[in-house]
């Protein structure tokens, strides 16, 4: 195969999976899924997670060097013992890493597994937690649009330096990096670009309004945060 857009169809042909189902087990978007089988994203920074996926060596399906050489398919939440793991609902929500992000109508895509020894260990309880993805720029190199991220509802206290995701007053989400000086919060995007207004930090309260409502904390995103 010459082509990163064909080896994708053939990997995922291989593994016998629909776009959706590969997305849900790389925990990434269908829509991102289908950017690369049509060539429009060539640089993906899952390739290793499809390989992975799929059974197939990550060096074949990034390069195309070397052979296919089909392996056992990874097990999956199907497989594995349904009591040492938690299905979060994984919606169909995003979060801007930028401006802000509509979403007039949510829906349940499906579920990611998590291990429930990793929840304890964390301190969380599976009902507080969702799954909704990053979309635009302002956050790189922390997150890569389209991610995944698992976001626990409970903890809307602002903890200085770490990631939430936020619902604004034109009830747009976004996420940010919380970030305090003194008595003041401000949201912060990773990007060091600041030329670009959606990468500027913003006050969590203006002219004594909070114009932020905090939804909860981003806690991972195919890694801990």
């Amino acid at each position: 195969m010459e082509t990163l857009k064909d080896r994708m169809r053939l990997a995922r042909k291989h593994a016998g999976l629909l776009q959706k189902d590969l997305a849900l087990r790389v925990g990434i978007s269908q829509p991102l899924i289908s950017q690369i089988e049509k060539g429009e994203n060539r640089n993906s920074v899952h390739l290793l997670k499809i390989a992975d996926a799929c059974g197939v060596d990550p060096l074949w399906l990034a390069e195309g060097k070397g052979e296919m050489r089909p392996q056992p398919l990874p097990s999956t939440p199907d497989t594995l013992e349904d009591d040492r793991f938690v299905e979060v609902p994984q919606l169909t929500a995003k979060a801007a890493a930028g401006l802000g992000e509509e979403n007039p109508h949510v829906e349940t895509l499906g579920t990611l597994a998590f291990k429930k020894a990793w929840i304890k260990r964390k301190g969380l309880k599976a009902e507080d937690l969702q799954v909704i993805f990053a979309s635009g720029l302002s956050m790189l190199p922390t997150l890569q649009e389209w991610d995944a991220l698992l976001v626990d509802r409970s903890a809307r206290q602002l903890k200085h330096d770490r990631i939430f995701a936020f619902l604004t007053v034109e009830h747009e989400t976004i996420v940010k990096r919380a970030i305090r000086h003194g008595d003041t919060w401000y949201l912060r995007s990773d990007n060091v670009d600041k030329s670009i207004r959606a990468h500027q930090d913003v006050a969590l309260v203006v002219d004594g309004v909070q114009r932020y409502e905090v939804i909860g904390q981003v806690l991972w995103r195919g890694g801990d945060l």
